[in-house]
């Protein structure tokens, strides 16, 4: 029987969340023997094509890269390749059930499944205001994300936490427990068990329209939801028909008797907005077409015409 380090692995990913994942994997000294992400993007005004940061790694560590634009029409080069284990982590597509069937498939999912399944279960959770999320090491199945639960482990989610700060945590936590679980998971020494189908929730993408913040609802929902996107996507807000990303936001318990969205003003470098008779602290914020700034720099310039203005 091979050592669980001379197992041939094939690694599935996309994100930044699944390239610390490989970068831990690779310094476990796993065998990776080839990488899949998802094809390269344009971005920006110019449209000039960017790879993932799944790719930049393999590239870094001269491992070969494949890129299917649909993976369930191609996947030949899997059953070439003919790995003893895939892991796959955020890599955004579906993949095929022949593969499932005939390879041992993991994959590392954000949530305590069945929780959150889904493509954006960090930022639902924040957005939903839990106070608790983690990682489930799972089996593929054919549906998305219903696979057996191998081993799970929970992450706290504190008022203070961005999608980004949960990040860092949930990828800690993943390479924590990959390091302490795949080779018993390879050995099949840990006995999995099915979910719970019925207390399934979702985490699905987000769009464009999860991306405005509306200020005419309850505190919680406005502070959550703002959170939930930083630093990517940003929410957004909009003032006068000003459209203003809103980068950094602060809690508070101070009172206020000013209508909801009311621009308040600059107090201790905070953009005060009234919400439910209670102030949210803006600390970092973007008018659409220009550039990142401070609260104090904002309130220097066009916010000056916009206190007592109310946000949508």
């Amino acid at each position: 029987m091979k050592s669980v380090t001379n197992r041939t692995i094939l690694f599935m990913g996309t994100p930044y969340f699944a390239q610390v994942v490989l970068r831990s994997l690779i310094n476990e000294g796993y065998k990776i023997i080839a990488v899949v992400t998802q094809p390269d993007k344009p971005v920006g005004r110019k449209h000039q094509l960017e790879q993932s940061p799944v790719k930049e790694l393999a590239r870094q560590s001269q491992l070969p890269v494949f890129q299917p634009l649909k993976i369930r029409e191609d996947y030949q080069f899997i059953i070439d390749i003919n790995p003893d284990l895939i892991i796959t982590c955020a890599y955004g597509q579906i993949i095929p059930s022949v593969i499932i069937s005939n390879y041992l498939c993991i994959n590392i999912h954000a949530s305590l499944l069945p929780e959150l399944r889904g493509g954006a279960p960090m930022h639902r959770a924040i957005m939903n205001g839990r106070q608790q999320t983690g990682i489930t090491l799972m089996k593929m199945a054919k549906k998305m994300d219903d696979g057996d639960i191998i081993i799970q482990e929970s992450v706290d989610i504190t008022l203070e936490d961005t999608v980004s700060s949960l990040q860092e945590k949930l990828i800690d936590c993943a390479c924590r427990m990959l390091e302490k679980n795949l080779p018993l998971i390879v050995e099949d020494r840990i006995p999995s068990h099915p979910q719970d189908h019925s207390l399934a929730t979702f985490g699905y993408n987000i769009s464009k329209d999860d991306e405005f913040i509306s200020f005419q609802r309850p505190y919680m929902t406005v502070y959550n939801h703002i959170r939930a996107l930083i630093s990517w996507p940003i929410g957004y807000g909009i003032i006068k028909d000003q459209k203003i990303k809103l980068h950094g936001v602060c809690y508070s318990d101070l009172p206020t008797d000013e209508p909801d969205g009311t621009l308040i003003g600059l107090v201790d470098n905070q953009i005060q907005i009234a919400v439910e008779h209670r102030i949210i602290g803006i600390t970092q914020l973007q008018v659409e077409g220009r550039n990142i700034v401070s609260a104090t720099d904002f309130m220097n310039g066009l916010g000056k015409q916009l206190i007592n203005q109310r946000f949508k």
